[in-house]
């Protein structure tokens, strides 16, 4: 009878070992772009291990090109990493010294301490040129219609469909 639980004891373990290893395999993080107004899904791609994003945008008043990068954490947060841009505008970082900053070139990038968020809230618009960027593809989410769009973009662990990918 010890040897049956035992046995028992073993298979469960290594069972639940075999789960805990596989499951960020078979549920990979995903970053999902949704319209909550319209209650529509409007993209969702994989995001690969320890992989980071950006988010490029023309600033409206300035007619520059601004681009934040961010990361997912182990647990499901967007933290903010930079914001790089070559003209101040309203909205951007002050760098009045009370930020970590360097400059490349004409670009002030600006690293952030911020504490990881839930999901990025943002109005797009077909002006402003919003535009999702990551380790293998780019994705226009500022044209999916004419007049300004909030967009929610956040992670999320979707079953893996295609296992052998």
């Amino acid at each position: 009878m010890r040897k049956k639980h035992l046995l028992i004891l073993f298979s469960s373990l290594l069972f639940l070992g075999t789960a805990v290893f596989l499951y960020p395999w078979l549920y990979p993080w995903h970053l999902t772009v949704f319209a909550p107004k319209e209650e529509q899904l409007l993209h969702r791609f994989s995001l690969q291990k320890n992989a980071s994003f950006s988010l490029i945008y023309i600033h409206s008043v300035t007619q520059r090109e601004v681009s934040g990068t961010f990361a997912v954490t182990k647990g499901g947060k967007i933290k903010p990493l930079t914001t790089t841009f070559d003209a101040y505008g309203p909205g951007l970082p002050y760098l009045d010294g009370s930020l970590s900053y360097i400059q490349q070139g004409n670009a002030y990038v600006v690293s952030h301490e911020e504490e990881p968020r839930d999901k990025i809230s943002l109005f797009v618009s077909p002006l402003t040129g919003e535009r999702l960027v990551w380790e293998d593809g780019e994705l226009d989410i500022s044209g999916f219609q004419e007049s300004p769009q909030l967009l929610h973009i956040y992670p999320e662990r979707k079953f893996r469909y295609n296992l052998l990918k």
